[in-house]
């Protein structure tokens, strides 16, 4: 079985230091996330407590947590994916600091750590770091002693993984996994690569066969597998380990479909949440902001083939508090992701911005 050294050796070239942190493998993030949580709620010898989320966040990612004695709150955030500090200064003077308060890095890019930091600091305040979109750790991400979680399969071609990196203080609060050979999402994961290919041989467009909820995400019927916890399959960590060689050509790849989008989706109902790309980052998808309701959209690119997104089915907590959580709600229905995956082509890149121009000027 390759070494975990291997995937060390590539994040220690990238500045993340491991000298006093601990890795530990999860079939997917969400489990890494709560495992983390509940690592710092222990550390404060508290059996449950108060964990603080962004509004704009997934309510399925929520499911461990939801589980365990532990008060969920959500923080507002700005249009921009920040943490509304001023609303977070007033929320601590109204009812107090939560135990653990939780920064997520959307889509690929990183969100304001040193703000966060000094947040928490202020009021000693756990904080942990939501780096599920990220593929890379870069400046901004993982840069001090507090815990981080990362979810590879989201950007690499991975049927599970989610990964906990904590401060080795954590370790006797945190149950290492037992691997397993192979497990129910890796034998699926296998099944849906193959009838991919053999679609895409026929010409046929599979994500049509994607299945659409009512919020308009969108979700393999097989999804469902994954909302039980399950050991982290060695088959995965062997996929893993022989991608961390491939990581450079992928994180290009990215990199040229997303430049690509930013300089051919320009249009007036269009604004991009992150029109600059550092050097630095691999983005997740391509995020952009539509003045009319991204529900249409979406589902008329789909129709067509191009697998874009809106994101996240956000929490009913949120959806109830729609007045507080305004921002969130709105950027919900205005959001649109298109994929920026290493193995789109840049002809496939050109005929998901032809057909986004196609859909919102209303022609068929």
């Amino acid at each position: 079985m390759p070494e975990i050294k291997t995937f060390i050796k590539y994040f220690n070239k990238k500045n993340l230091c491991f000298k006093n942190k601990s890795i530990y493998l999860y079939s997917r993030g969400m489990w890494a996330l709560a495992s983390g949580i509940q690592a710092l709620l222990s550390k404060r010898k508290k059996g449950g407590g108060i964990v603080w989320f962004p509004d704009y966040f997934c309510n399925q990612a929520l499911t461990p947590l939801r589980k365990l004695p532990i008060k969920i709150n959500f923080y507002q955030i700005c249009k921009n994916l920040e943490p509304n500090w001023n609303v977070l200064e007033k929320k601590v003077k109204d009812s107090g600091p939560p135990d653990v308060f939780v920064l997520v890095h959307y889509f690929g890019f990183p969100n304001n750590l040193k703000k966060a930091k000094k947040f928490c600091k202020k009021y000693e305040i756990e904080l942990i770091e939501d780096a599920a979109h990220i593929l890379l750790p870069s400046s901004g991400i993982g840069e001090d002693n507090n815990p981080i979680i990362f979810s590879p399969r989201k950007v690499l071609p991975l049927p599970e993984g989610g990964i906990l990196i904590a401060p080795k203080e954590l370790n006797i609060y945190i149950k290492k996994q037992r691997m397993v050979l192979f497990n129910e999402a890796v034998i699926s994961w296998f099944i849906k690569r193959f009838i991919q290919k053999i679609m895409i041989k026929l010409n046929i467009p599979w994500h049509k066969f994607w299945k659409v909820k009512k919020d308009n995400t969108y979700a393999l019927i097989i999804s469902r597998n994954f909302l039980t916890a399950k050991n982290y399959s060695i088959i995965t960590y062997k996929l893993l380990c022989i991608m961390m060689e491939e990581l450079k050509k992928i994180v290009q790849k990215c990199r040229e479909n997303y430049n690509l989008l930013l300089s051919e989706l320009v249009d007036d109902n269009t604004t991009f949440l992150f029109p600059y790309l550092a050097p630095s980052i691999c983005p997740y998808v391509c995020p952009v902001l539509v003045k009319k309701n991204a529900n249409r959209i979406i589902e008329g690119l789909k129709n067509r083939g191009v697998p874009a997104s809106s994101w996240p089915d956000l929490p009913p907590e949120v959806l109830k508090n729609k007045k507080a959580d305004k921002e969130a709600v709105w950027l919900e229905k205005h959001i649109i992701l298109f994929p920026v995956h290493q193995s789109l082509s840049k002809k496939q890149i050109k005929y998901i911005v032809e057909t986004y121009k196609k859909v919102i000027s209303g022609k068929r």
